[in-house]
């Protein structure tokens, strides 16, 4: 399925600390239940280890599903390890944490690079960020630009926002960033009487509370002139999700592998928030993954794809699961998960994209 030599980069949610509280991420849904936790520096040095030479191709990219790597209490130590064992450092952050004399010294590092995710402007980026402030994250984001940092944009249309971009977009050229991308996101493409009598209530409605006294909730664009977010949300409304269509995997189509904050490796990030989901607030991923997390462990055990010095990221890639369970599924020799199904069907590839430009 995929080898050593082809991995171009992995992502790791080294931890599931976060400052924000965006109502449709799971770790906002699941807070109450949430067991926080991080990677410990040593575990991961020991998984770059177990890379041997392989690392030197790959980019550490921390894009977790849980929580922002900025947060994580021993970050500059994990930044220093990705720099000693890896090609590149790529960090996702909303970029409201941390000092500008912290994000000046990360702009000073070669080969780091950072995407801000900012959801609008001063009036709407919290809205959906929340708990973020759009002063300190642009305070952040420039202070690491000027020190020599290279940053992209990435910002989430909404509703909301969605009359925005073009000043955004001139501003981050203003400001140094080298790219801007916008994503036609599918968060609450629900209408919101679906969304609020789900499991997203409680969260949605004190979002809603906040919001509208100034006339709207929080929704994907509806109007837009960006005939590609038409196009992504129809193809998402309209999805086939059936045994007799095609799996576009994002682990061999990107060559990329992931890690959740325990140290486990997943084929991608879909899978690893499916068993965080189950694990920590079983009502949310039960339905899609209960069945075959169980599967999996039955053929395995609870611990099969636990890195550690006797496991390794190369002693995974000869796993039964990579060498086997997955390309049979893929090629219909037997049922194909229904995370594969919900996330990577081929006719599916264009939702949540993103479209992006370069500064």
């Amino acid at each position: 399925m995929i080898t050593p030599e082809q991995i171009d980069f992995i992502e790791f949610n080294v931890t599931n600390l976060c400052n924000a509280r965006c109502p449709a991420c799971p770790r906002t849904i699941m807070l109450d239940q949430l067991d926080l936790t991080s990677m410990s520096p040593e575990l991961f040095e020991t998984i770059a280890q177990g890379l041997g030479s392989h690392a030197k191709t790959i980019t550490a990219s921390f894009c977790g599903t849980t929580g922002d790597a900025v947060s994580h209490p021993n970050i500059d130590q994990i930044i220093e390890l990705s720099l000693q064992y890896y090609k590149d450092v790529f960090i996702e952050t909303n970029g409201g944490i941390r000092s500008t004399a912290w994000w000046s010294e990360l702009g000073r590092k070669n080969r780091v690079s950072v995407r801000f995710s900012i959801d609008g402007l001063k009036d709407t980026n919290a809205l959906y960020r929340i708990n973020t402030d759009f002063d300190k994250i642009i305070a952040n984001a420039q202070a690491f630009i000027d020190a020599g940092g290279r940053a992209q944009w990435k910002y989430l249309i909404f509703d909301h926002n969605c009359h925005q971009v073009e000043l955004a977009e001139a501003m981050a050229k203003q400001m140094g960033f080298k790219k801007f991308s916008t994503v036609a996101t599918n968060r609450f493409s629900q209408n919101n009487i679906q969304v609020e009598s789900n499991m997203y209530a409680p969260k949605i409605n004190k979002v809603n509370e906040q919001v509208k006294q100034d006339g709207f909730v929080i929704a994907p664009a509806k109007n837009s002139d960006s005939a590609r977010l038409e196009q992504q949300t129809k193809t998402w409304q309209t999805l086939d999700q059936n045994q007799d269509v095609n799996i576009d995997c994002r682990t061999t189509k990107e060559n990329y592998l992931f890690i959740d904050q325990w140290g486990k490796l997943w084929p991608c990030c879909f899978w690893a928030t499916e068993e965080e989901t189950h694990v920590q607030h079983n009502s949310l991923g039960k339905n899609r993954w209960k069945d075959w997390r169980s599967l999996f462990h039955k053929m395995y055990d609870s611990e099969f794809n636990q890195l550690s010095k006797n496991n390794t990221v190369v002693d995974m890639l000869n796993h039964s699961l990579f060498v086997s369970w997955l390309p049979d599924s893929f090629a219909g020799k037997h049922n194909k998960c229904t995370v594969c199904l919900s996330h990577c069907t081929a006719n599916k590839t264009l939702v949540n994209q993103a479209n992006t430009v370069e500064l």
